[in-house]
């Protein structure tokens, strides 16, 4: 009877160690998921900002001609490390948000290409733009819009055009996007963490500056 009651205690405590060190597992991979989800949400917070800081400069100069012409070639960060970390968000597929990272990878492609696009603008007029606007005196000269058209060509002026219309057009779908995503992603860490504080749900970006979109928590 000693020797079971000593093999019942052994198994009990052998059971007992392995509920403690599968719920230390699991509090270690909700901690994971909640700062995962943490990240996400501050880099879209960081795309967004850096993306509208970029759109305030192309709104300074509100008429085409003018965005197109005068404003100069103005080199930005590159946020090469404004990523997200898609590998940290392989859990959502179990979840079944299998959906939300193919999302979220389009909308870091989006947030690149609305800088390459940015980039090749400012190029442009560096190499193109600029060299003619000084061959032909027009710096300080208020000229209209047909005018420079003749005097810089066609092709040259309706390129200058094109491009920070593409751009603009750029920006401002992908500020749009980005908000959108930001509010799923925190739908998504909403529903998995209630308790957590979070931004607000209805929130609308139009000067992020705000770094303050988190469902991090002191963990005691």
């Amino acid at each position: 009877m000693a020797f079971f009651s000593a093999g019942i205690g052994a198994f009990a405590g052998s059971y007992f160690a392995f509920l403690f060190r599968k719920h230390k597992e699991e509090q270690i991979n909700l901690k994971k998921r909640k700062s995962a989800l943490d990240a996400c949400l501050f880099t879209l917070a960081r795309q967004y900002n850096a993306l509208y800081q970029i759109k305030e400069t192309y709104d300074a100069f509100p008429e085409i001609v003018e965005r197109a012409i005068s404003m100069p070639a103005i080199k930005f960060p590159e946020y090469k490390d404004v990523r997200i970390d898609f590998d940290s968000l392989n859990f959502l597929s179990d979840i079944e948000k299998i959906a939300h990272p193919l999302n979220l990878t389009t909308e870091q492609e989006r947030f690149e290409a609305a800088l390459r696009s940015v980039e090749i603008r400012a190029k442009f007029h560096a190499e193109k733009l600029q060299p003619a606007i000084e061959q032909h005196n027009i710096n300080g000269r208020e000229l209209s819009g047909d005018e420079l058209e003749i005097v810089l060509g066609e092709l040259l002026f309706n390129t200058a055009i094109n491009y920070v219309q593409y751009t603009y057009r750029h920006l401002y779908d992908s500020l749009i996007s980005i908000d959108e995503i930001h509010q799923k992603t925190w739908k998504i860490a909403k529903s998995l963490f209630p308790e957590k504080n979070s931004c607000p749900q209805n929130h609308k970006w139009t000067n992020l500056t705000r770094m303050d979109c988190s469902i991090r928590q002191n963990d005691n």
